[in-house]
């Protein structure tokens, strides 16, 4: 990494390698191992100073690239290239802002090598291929954010991406990857306010939703609540609504029987999947003493979806999804409501200088349900209901605690 002009121009990169080491093979001369080398790395060049600022950033990622070894990886057999460029706001004293800035961001992704799959039905014959330099997503995204003399802040944005495609849809079946599955245009929203943080009383509020030209898209909201009720006592409470409609939900792979869409004897199945989330975040922190202190939290989560439409692709690097009519195969036994509460009680006492007394009990219970399970697949509501939290056994765990501190 490299800074110029008291760090306001910064330039920095990496490189990485990896090599991976197959079966040994048997020659003339000799055992001789099979090797090949993967390689990665980024460059990043950007202005971090003043009132306008920006980067630009590339990065590759081989298909051989594989540092799974150290824990690390993020996206092979990728290049990428991203950009934004920001306006920071300094409105003049007396202005109704007093801080803000408008930001544009746009990325692409492509594929880093090409592949070619054979025909298990038809050996030496290709099936499908695709070529270096796919391209994989495009879009951008133009936000902005703004503060009042009274602390309010207010953000927002719209994203637009263009159609491109996706190896990671059609998942595998028996080990070996699905084709590429091609994606629309989508465009999105997202806006937000919060209250000034430094009340007793403070609140942040959020909303975003999106649209594809499939059909598909959803909205979803979020509102989180803070109250400072004395300096040994604060509460939060989050809570959040989803509603989306995917157009085209991966449910299975099945090897395909007559009469239904497949590729190479495979028949990669999708839905339409109509969804509905609504979860609640409870905190509290509360200090008896300076030695004694109760944490609270408690997390009630509910989410259920119905299927209906199962399509399947019909050809590699396409949209073109048909009709899957398999007599023995239902989406609605997709259809699934989940539903968990969690609880956590944690408190805390030094009952000495460095010495600690922890008592801690955790609650929790959960429930998942699918119309294919059910005890009566015809009467399987997948809606929101009490019962899916408390109806069932909880889990209830406790524990202690104790260190004890000692002077050398």
């Amino acid at each position: 990494e490299m800074n110029f002009k008291e760090r306001m121009y910064r330039i920095n990169g990496s490189v990485v390698a990896t090599m991976i080491q197959n079966a040994p093979i048997q020659s003339q001369q000799g055992f001789q191992e099979d090797m090949s080398v993967g390689s990665g790395g980024n460059l990043r060049v950007g202005k971090y100073g003043g009132d306008w600022r920006g980067s630009v950033r590339g990065r590759w990622e081989s298909d051989k690239l594989d540092p799974n070894d150290i824990g690390l990886l993020f996206a092979p057999d990728e290049y990428s290239v991203s950009g934004w460029v920001q306006r920071r706001l300094n409105p003049e004293e007396g202005s109704y802002l007093t801080n803000g800035n408008i930001n544009v961001n746009y990325y692409q992704s492509w594929l880093f090598a090409g592949r070619a799959f054979e025909d298990p039905a038809n050996p030496g014959t290709e099936l499908w291929s695709y070529q270096p330099w796919n391209q994989q997503s495009t879009g951008f995204n133009i936000n902005g954010w703004g503060q009042n003399r009274s602390r309010w802040s207010m953000w927002f944005g719209w994203w637009h991406d263009f159609p491109g495609t996706s190896k990671y849809r059609t998942r595998f079946f028996d080990g070996v990857r699905g084709p590429l599955m091609s994606t629309g245009r989508a465009d999105g929203f997202w806006w937000g306010m919060s209250t000034d943080w430094r009340k007793d009383v403070n609140w942040e509020l959020e909303f975003d939703g999106n649209i594809n030209e499939f059909g598909g898209g959803g909205w979803s909201t979020d509102l989180d609540l803070r109250w400072v009720q004395s300096a040994r006592m604060n509460h939060t409470a989050s809570i959040g609504y989803r509603k989306t409609f995917n157009d085209a939900q991966w449910m299975n792979n099945y090897a395909s029987i007559p009469g239904v869409p497949q590729i190479g004897g495979v028949s990669y199945v999708f839905g339409e999947l109509d969804n509905q989330t609504v979860d609640l975040t409870l905190r509290s922190n509360i200090l008896f003493t300076r030695r004694q202190s109760l944490e609270i939290y408690v997390q009630p989560f509910i989410s259920v979806g119905s299927y209906a439409k199962p399509r399947a692709l019909a050809a590699p690097d396409s949209r073109d999804l048909q009709a899957y009519d398999d007599p023995e195969f239902s989406a609605s036994d997709f259809d699934f409501r989940y539903a968990s509460l969690n609880a956590n009680f944690v408190y805390r006492w030094e009952y000495l200088p460095g010495s600690t007394l922890y008592l801690v009990w955790t609650h929790a219970r959960g429930q998942w349900e699918d119309r294919a399970s059910a005890d009566n697949p015809n009467n399987f509501d997948p809606g929101f209901s009490r019962g899916l939290i408390f109806d069932n056994e909880p889990e209830n765990s406790f524990q202690v605690k104790l260190s004890y501190w000692f002077s050398i």
